[in-house]
Protein backbone atom coordinates (compact mmCIF):
# COMPACT_ATOMS: atom_id res chain seq x y z
CA UNK A 1 0.00 0.00 0.00
CA UNK A 2 1.02 3.38 -0.86
CA UNK A 3 1.30 6.39 -3.22
CA UNK A 4 2.37 5.62 -7.08
CA UNK A 5 6.42 5.92 -8.21
CA UNK A 6 6.85 4.87 -4.29
CA UNK A 7 8.94 1.59 -5.33
CA UNK A 8 6.21 -1.25 -4.34
CA UNK A 9 6.79 -2.64 -8.35
CA UNK A 10 10.54 -2.36 -7.78
CA UNK A 11 10.45 -3.78 -4.46
CA UNK A 12 8.45 -7.10 -5.68
CA UNK A 13 10.64 -7.34 -8.90
CA UNK A 14 14.42 -6.91 -6.62
CA UNK A 15 12.92 -9.50 -4.75
CA UNK A 16 11.55 -12.21 -7.29
CA UNK A 17 14.74 -11.84 -9.28
CA UNK A 18 16.46 -12.36 -5.69
CA UNK A 19 14.73 -15.68 -5.20
CA UNK A 20 15.49 -16.39 -8.47
CA UNK A 21 18.84 -15.55 -8.14
CA UNK A 22 19.77 -17.80 -4.88
CA UNK A 23 18.16 -20.24 -6.08
CA UNK A 24 20.06 -20.96 -9.33
CA UNK A 25 23.26 -20.15 -7.44
CA UNK A 26 21.80 -23.43 -5.01
CA UNK A 27 20.55 -22.08 -2.23
CA UNK A 28 19.48 -25.01 0.07
CA UNK A 29 16.81 -22.65 1.77
CA UNK A 30 13.64 -23.84 0.20
CA UNK A 31 11.94 -21.19 0.68
CA UNK A 32 14.21 -19.67 -2.11
CA UNK A 33 12.82 -21.03 -5.32
CA UNK A 34 12.21 -19.84 -9.23
CA UNK A 35 9.80 -16.93 -9.19
CA UNK A 36 7.73 -16.03 -11.33
CA UNK A 37 5.38 -12.76 -11.88
CA UNK A 38 2.14 -11.82 -13.42
CA UNK A 39 0.88 -8.39 -13.44
CA UNK A 40 -2.02 -6.90 -14.55
CA UNK A 41 -4.74 -4.17 -13.91
CA UNK A 42 -7.89 -5.30 -12.93
CA UNK A 43 -9.45 -1.81 -13.71
CA UNK A 44 -8.70 -1.77 -17.39
CA UNK A 45 -10.49 -4.54 -17.97
CA UNK A 46 -14.26 -5.79 -17.23
CA UNK A 47 -15.51 -8.64 -14.34
CA UNK A 48 -16.38 -10.91 -17.36
CA UNK A 49 -12.62 -10.59 -18.55
CA UNK A 50 -11.15 -10.78 -15.22
CA UNK A 51 -13.13 -13.87 -13.73
CA UNK A 52 -14.59 -15.43 -17.11
CA UNK A 53 -18.35 -15.53 -18.42
CA UNK A 54 -20.60 -17.19 -20.10
CA UNK A 55 -21.53 -16.72 -23.88
CA UNK A 56 -25.02 -14.95 -23.85
CA UNK A 57 -26.29 -17.00 -27.54
CA UNK A 58 -24.07 -20.20 -27.00
CA UNK A 59 -24.11 -20.90 -23.47
CA UNK A 60 -20.49 -21.56 -23.55
CA UNK A 61 -17.84 -20.30 -20.82
CA UNK A 62 -14.72 -18.43 -21.48
CA UNK A 63 -12.11 -18.29 -19.24
CA UNK A 64 -11.10 -14.72 -17.70
CA UNK A 65 -7.46 -13.80 -17.09
CA UNK A 66 -7.66 -14.93 -13.16
CA UNK A 67 -9.43 -17.89 -13.76
CA UNK A 68 -6.52 -19.02 -17.11
CA UNK A 69 -3.46 -17.63 -14.44
CA UNK A 70 -4.64 -19.97 -11.70
CA UNK A 71 -4.81 -22.94 -14.09
CA UNK A 72 -1.21 -22.22 -15.55
CA UNK A 73 -0.24 -22.45 -11.66
CA UNK A 74 -2.00 -26.06 -11.25
CA UNK A 75 -0.51 -27.46 -14.15
CA UNK A 76 2.54 -26.71 -13.47
CA UNK A 77 3.67 -29.07 -10.61
CA UNK A 78 7.20 -27.78 -9.85
CA UNK A 79 8.21 -26.10 -6.81
CA UNK A 80 8.63 -22.43 -8.98
CA UNK A 81 6.59 -19.67 -6.91
CA UNK A 82 3.93 -17.93 -8.71
CA UNK A 83 3.34 -14.09 -8.50
CA UNK A 84 0.05 -12.30 -9.45
CA UNK A 85 0.01 -8.87 -8.66
CA UNK A 86 -2.76 -6.93 -8.94
CA UNK A 87 -1.99 -3.54 -9.87
CA UNK A 88 -4.61 -1.20 -9.48
CA UNK A 89 -7.45 0.48 -7.62
CA UNK A 90 -9.39 -2.04 -4.80
CA UNK A 91 -13.13 -1.37 -5.47
CA UNK A 92 -15.69 -3.44 -3.72
CA UNK A 93 -16.95 -5.29 -6.69
CA UNK A 94 -13.98 -7.42 -8.13
CA UNK A 95 -11.84 -7.55 -5.26
CA UNK A 96 -15.03 -9.26 -3.40
CA UNK A 97 -14.79 -12.17 -6.05
CA UNK A 98 -11.39 -13.20 -4.03
CA UNK A 99 -12.34 -13.36 -0.53
CA UNK A 100 -12.28 -17.26 -0.93
CA UNK A 101 -8.98 -16.95 -2.64
CA UNK A 102 -7.45 -15.07 0.36
CA UNK A 103 -9.06 -16.90 3.05
CA UNK A 104 -7.39 -20.49 4.10
CA UNK A 105 -9.36 -22.30 2.06
CA UNK A 106 -7.64 -20.47 -1.09
CA UNK A 107 -10.26 -21.46 -3.49
CA UNK A 108 -11.73 -20.11 -6.69
CA UNK A 109 -14.59 -20.42 -6.83
CA UNK A 110 -16.31 -18.95 -10.55
CA UNK A 111 -19.60 -18.32 -12.09
CA UNK A 112 -19.99 -21.38 -13.50
CA UNK A 113 -19.84 -23.38 -10.30
CA UNK A 114 -16.51 -24.26 -11.03
CA UNK A 115 -13.78 -24.03 -7.97
CA UNK A 116 -10.40 -24.11 -7.93
CA UNK A 117 -8.06 -24.76 -5.45
CA UNK A 118 -4.75 -22.75 -5.48
CA UNK A 119 -1.25 -24.63 -5.09
CA UNK A 120 0.65 -23.29 -2.02
CA UNK A 121 3.27 -22.17 -4.79
CA UNK A 122 0.72 -19.29 -6.07
CA UNK A 123 0.66 -15.58 -4.17
CA UNK A 124 -1.78 -12.84 -5.12
CA UNK A 125 -0.50 -9.73 -4.47
CA UNK A 126 -2.10 -6.61 -4.76
CA UNK A 127 -0.38 -2.77 -5.81
CA UNK A 128 -3.14 0.05 -4.22
CA UNK A 129 -2.99 3.02 -3.30
CA UNK A 130 -5.54 3.19 -0.59
CA UNK A 131 -8.01 0.78 1.41
CA UNK A 132 -10.34 3.35 1.10
CA UNK A 133 -12.93 1.30 -0.32
CA UNK A 134 -12.10 -2.34 0.89
CA UNK A 135 -14.62 -3.72 2.94
CA UNK A 136 -13.08 -5.41 6.76
CA UNK A 137 -13.35 -8.79 5.25
CA UNK A 138 -11.03 -7.93 2.52
CA UNK A 139 -8.37 -6.23 4.67
CA UNK A 140 -8.75 -8.98 7.49
CA UNK A 141 -7.36 -11.79 4.97
CA UNK A 142 -4.44 -9.53 3.48
CA UNK A 143 -0.94 -9.18 5.55
CA UNK A 144 -0.34 -4.63 4.96
CA UNK A 145 3.40 -3.47 3.97
CA UNK A 146 2.79 0.04 3.80
CA UNK A 147 5.21 2.22 2.17
CA UNK A 148 5.48 6.05 3.30
CA UNK A 149 6.74 8.24 1.18
CA UNK A 150 9.28 9.93 3.13
CA UNK A 151 11.45 6.70 2.98
CA UNK A 152 12.26 7.28 -0.51
CA UNK A 153 11.01 10.59 -2.25
CA UNK A 154 11.68 11.97 -5.44
CA UNK A 155 15.88 12.66 -4.67
CA UNK A 156 17.00 9.16 -5.93
CA UNK A 157 14.95 9.79 -9.37
CA UNK A 158 17.56 12.56 -10.19
CA UNK A 159 20.52 10.39 -8.89
CA UNK A 160 19.51 7.53 -11.43
CA UNK A 161 18.59 9.48 -14.19
CA UNK A 162 21.68 11.19 -13.71
CA UNK A 163 23.96 7.92 -13.93
CA UNK A 164 22.39 6.98 -17.30
CA UNK A 165 22.41 10.44 -18.92
CA UNK A 166 26.37 10.86 -18.48
CA UNK A 167 27.12 7.95 -20.54
CA UNK A 168 25.48 9.85 -23.31
CA UNK A 169 26.24 13.20 -22.07
CA UNK A 170 28.85 13.72 -19.53
CA UNK A 171 30.26 17.47 -20.37
CA UNK A 172 26.46 18.36 -19.16
CA UNK A 173 25.35 16.00 -16.87
CA UNK A 174 26.67 17.39 -12.96
CA UNK A 175 25.45 20.86 -14.00
CA UNK A 176 21.90 19.37 -15.41
CA UNK A 177 21.40 17.33 -12.20
CA UNK A 178 22.31 20.34 -9.46
CA UNK A 179 20.02 22.62 -11.78
CA UNK A 180 17.52 20.28 -11.54
CA UNK A 181 17.43 18.82 -7.68
CA UNK A 182 18.04 23.21 -6.64
CA UNK A 183 14.48 23.53 -8.40
CA UNK A 184 12.73 20.86 -7.59
CA UNK A 185 14.17 21.62 -3.81
CA UNK A 186 12.56 24.95 -4.04
CA UNK A 187 9.62 24.63 -6.40
CA UNK A 188 8.24 21.22 -5.15
CA UNK A 189 7.32 22.50 -1.50
CA UNK A 190 5.84 26.13 -3.38
CA UNK A 191 3.46 24.17 -5.49
CA UNK A 192 2.20 22.36 -2.45
CA UNK A 193 1.79 25.25 -0.27
CA UNK A 194 0.91 28.23 -2.48
CA UNK A 195 -0.67 26.67 -5.76
CA UNK A 196 -3.68 25.12 -6.41
CA UNK A 197 -3.93 22.21 -9.18
CA UNK A 198 -6.19 21.44 -11.79
CA UNK A 199 -8.95 19.73 -10.51
CA UNK A 200 -9.50 16.30 -10.58
CA UNK A 201 -5.74 15.54 -11.83
CA UNK A 202 -3.79 15.08 -8.62
CA UNK A 203 -0.25 14.46 -8.88
CA UNK A 204 2.17 13.72 -6.64
CA UNK A 205 6.07 14.80 -6.15
CA UNK A 206 7.46 11.94 -8.15
CA UNK A 207 5.46 12.44 -11.13
CA UNK A 208 6.65 15.91 -11.61
CA UNK A 209 10.05 14.90 -11.30
CA UNK A 210 9.72 12.11 -13.77
CA UNK A 211 7.97 14.87 -16.36
CA UNK A 212 10.81 16.85 -15.49
CA UNK A 213 13.41 14.41 -16.34
CA UNK A 214 11.62 13.18 -19.76
CA UNK A 215 11.26 16.39 -20.84
CA UNK A 216 14.86 17.10 -20.38
CA UNK A 217 15.79 13.37 -21.83
CA UNK A 218 13.73 14.74 -24.96
CA UNK A 219 15.25 18.24 -25.54
CA UNK A 220 18.58 17.22 -24.43
CA UNK A 221 19.05 15.02 -27.61
CA UNK A 222 20.73 14.93 -30.89
CA UNK A 223 17.88 16.07 -32.89
CA UNK A 224 18.01 19.27 -31.14
CA UNK A 225 21.86 20.00 -31.66
CA UNK A 226 23.73 18.22 -28.63
CA UNK A 227 26.30 15.76 -30.40
CA UNK A 228 25.65 12.45 -28.16
CA UNK A 229 28.78 10.66 -26.80
CA UNK A 230 30.35 7.59 -28.48
CA UNK A 231 30.37 4.77 -26.11
CA UNK A 232 34.17 3.80 -25.04
CA UNK A 233 35.23 0.86 -27.79
CA UNK A 234 36.24 -2.66 -26.50
CA UNK A 235 39.22 -4.68 -27.74
CA UNK A 236 39.06 -8.46 -28.68
CA UNK A 237 38.73 -10.01 -25.05
CA UNK A 238 35.59 -7.49 -23.90
CA UNK A 239 37.85 -4.74 -22.44
CA UNK A 240 36.83 -1.46 -23.03
CA UNK A 241 39.98 0.45 -24.37
CA UNK A 242 41.26 3.49 -22.48
CA UNK A 243 40.73 6.95 -24.44
CA UNK A 244 43.34 8.39 -26.95
CA UNK A 245 46.34 10.84 -24.63
CA UNK A 246 44.97 13.98 -26.47
CA UNK A 247 41.44 13.13 -26.42
CA UNK A 248 39.72 16.23 -24.93
CA UNK A 249 36.10 16.72 -23.92
CA UNK A 250 33.42 18.60 -26.42
CA UNK A 251 33.24 22.17 -25.25
CA UNK A 252 30.30 23.36 -27.43
CA UNK A 253 29.44 26.77 -26.33
CA UNK A 254 26.07 26.65 -28.11
CA UNK A 255 25.54 23.81 -26.18
CA UNK A 256 25.91 25.18 -22.75
CA UNK A 257 23.47 27.52 -23.63
CA UNK A 258 21.08 25.54 -25.18
CA UNK A 259 21.18 23.28 -21.90
CA UNK A 260 20.32 25.97 -19.21
CA UNK A 261 17.23 27.10 -22.00
CA UNK A 262 15.81 23.61 -22.04
CA UNK A 263 16.41 22.92 -18.58
CA UNK A 264 14.07 26.14 -17.85
CA UNK A 265 11.99 25.64 -20.18
CA UNK A 266 11.08 21.51 -19.11
CA UNK A 267 11.13 22.85 -15.60
CA UNK A 268 7.94 25.06 -16.06
CA UNK A 269 6.42 22.57 -18.36
CA UNK A 270 6.69 20.01 -16.00
CA UNK A 271 6.61 21.01 -12.59
CA UNK A 272 4.19 23.80 -13.67
CA UNK A 273 2.21 21.82 -15.97
CA UNK A 274 -0.35 20.59 -13.97
CA UNK A 275 -1.07 24.08 -11.80
CA UNK A 276 -4.33 25.46 -12.35
CA UNK A 277 -4.83 29.04 -14.47
CA UNK A 278 -5.28 31.11 -11.46
CA UNK A 279 -1.97 29.89 -9.89
CA UNK A 280 0.63 30.27 -13.00
CA UNK A 281 1.42 33.93 -12.50
CA UNK A 282 2.07 33.41 -9.02
CA UNK A 283 4.30 29.87 -9.74
CA UNK A 284 6.17 31.25 -12.15
CA UNK A 285 7.08 34.69 -10.66
CA UNK A 286 8.93 32.40 -7.83
CA UNK A 287 10.05 29.72 -9.85
CA UNK A 288 12.21 32.75 -12.15
CA UNK A 289 14.56 33.62 -9.92
CA UNK A 290 15.48 29.93 -9.44
CA UNK A 291 15.74 30.17 -12.75
CA UNK A 292 17.61 33.47 -13.17
CA UNK A 293 20.20 31.75 -11.08
CA UNK A 294 21.63 29.33 -13.84
CA UNK A 295 20.21 30.98 -16.90
CA UNK A 296 20.35 34.35 -17.52
CA UNK A 297 19.02 34.23 -21.15
CA UNK A 298 15.73 33.41 -19.11
CA UNK A 299 12.89 36.03 -20.88
CA UNK A 300 11.23 38.86 -18.93
CA UNK A 301 7.72 37.82 -20.72
CA UNK A 302 5.19 35.42 -19.62
CA UNK A 303 7.39 31.74 -19.15
CA UNK A 304 3.85 29.90 -20.44
CA UNK A 305 4.02 31.67 -23.94
CA UNK A 306 7.48 31.16 -25.28
CA UNK A 307 8.84 28.27 -27.02
CA UNK A 308 12.88 27.64 -27.64
CA UNK A 309 14.03 27.54 -31.49
CA UNK A 310 17.00 25.73 -31.12
CA UNK A 311 18.05 26.66 -35.22
CA UNK A 312 18.75 30.29 -34.20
Amino acid sequence: VGLTQIGKSTNLNVLSKALTKLRKDNSSDPSHQLTKTYSLNPKSITMEELYGSFNVNTGEWSDGLVALLVREAVSDTSENKKWVVFDGPVDAIWIENMNTVLDDNKMLCLANGERIKLPPTMTMLFEVQDLKVASPATVSRCGMVYLEPVHLGWRPLITSWAEGFKKKYPAHTDNLKKWVMDICEKAIPFIREECKEAPGIPSVDANLVTAFLRMLNTFISPRHGFKQEEPPKQDKDGKTEPPPKDAKPADNKFEKVLARIYCAFSAVWSLGANIHESSRKKFQDFLRGPLQNFCPELPEQDLYSVCVNDKE
